[in-house]
């Protein structure tokens, strides 16, 4: 038996947003039955098992069932993570492919039994990426009823795996740009309208040289905007943009004054 806890903070992944009472699916258990536990977790016996966490009380549910080693003196030894479409374990490393960033990667370290156990195991899985999520609003002045139709997220790296053995993600070489939202148009009011919990955008921890490109409904453009910030994982950061009304700008030039002496009249 196990009960899984995931961290508080609000995630994505392909079909919605992971809270800590979420359903999830698309769950593997990694599981080992050894004496100790494996140092790199590449040897024969690993097994992959899918299975399933349950809404509010957490209860995982393995396909197929799972028991523990009828030799006490093995231990069962389980890791945990999250998702299974586009992962593929070999060697102690999962490899991911067919990523956008709408993925939302998490890890449950080690948690061990045997056949003596009475208490239900309680992987706790955390979020291995960042998740940005943004607001729009009306700045001073902003009398334009435009939509924001899209937002590219540039400056991050996408995982390209991760270790089994202790949740290490290894990342691409090179950047790539990624979609905040699909097939949506947000509103830019007073109130700040948020993107929908399932449109969050999951980028590398770390990366602060992020910038976006956003376009409005109107055709407006604006490149590269810069967004400073320390990307941490499991943490969700609010991105609030600002629209202004842009002051009308302009640089006069003036003239010489030029006389003429020609124009000569006699007063009398």
């Amino acid at each position: 038996k196990l009960n899984a806890g995931i961290e508080v903070n609000t995630i994505a992944r392909s079909s919605g947003a992971i809270t800590p009472q979420s359903a999830v699916d698309e769950v593997v258990f990694v599981r080992a039955d050894e004496t100790a536990i494996p140092s790199d977790w590449t040897n024969a016996t690993v097994q992959s098992i899918d299975a399933k966490i349950a809404a509010t009380n957490g209860a995982i549910t393995f396909t197929p069932s799972q028991y523990y080693n009828i030799d006490k003196t093995k231990n069962t030894y389980l890791i945990g993570y999250h998702p299974k479409t586009g992962a593929t374990l070999a060697d102690g490393v999962i490899t991911f492919t067919e990523l956008n960033g709408q993925q939302d990667i998490m890890y449950a370290p080690v948690v061990n039994g045997n056949k003596s156990t009475t208490e239900a195991l309680t992987p706790s899985f955390s979020h291995k990426l960042s998740q940005l999520k943004f607001k729009f609003v009306k700045g001073s002045g902003y009398t334009g009823a435009a939509t924001v139709t899209a937002i590219k997220v540039k400056g991050t790296k996408l995982p390209a795996s991760m270790a089994i053995a202790d949740g290490t993600i290894t990342y691409a070489s090179s950047t790539t740009d990624l979609d905040a939202f699909t097939g949506k148009t947000y509103a830019i009011n007073e109130e700040a309208t948020a993107i929908t919990a399932n449109e969050v955008i999951m980028v590398q921890t770390g990366a602060s040289a992020i910038k976006l490109d956003i376009t409005l409904s109107d055709a407006t453009e604006f490149t590269d905007v810069a967004v400073t910030l320390t990307t941490a994982a499991s943490t969700a950061h609010v991105i609030t943009l600002t629209f202004t009304q842009k002051e009308i700008s302009s640089t006069a030039t003036i003239g010489q004054w030029t006389e003429d002496n020609s124009n000569n009249t006699n007063v009398q």
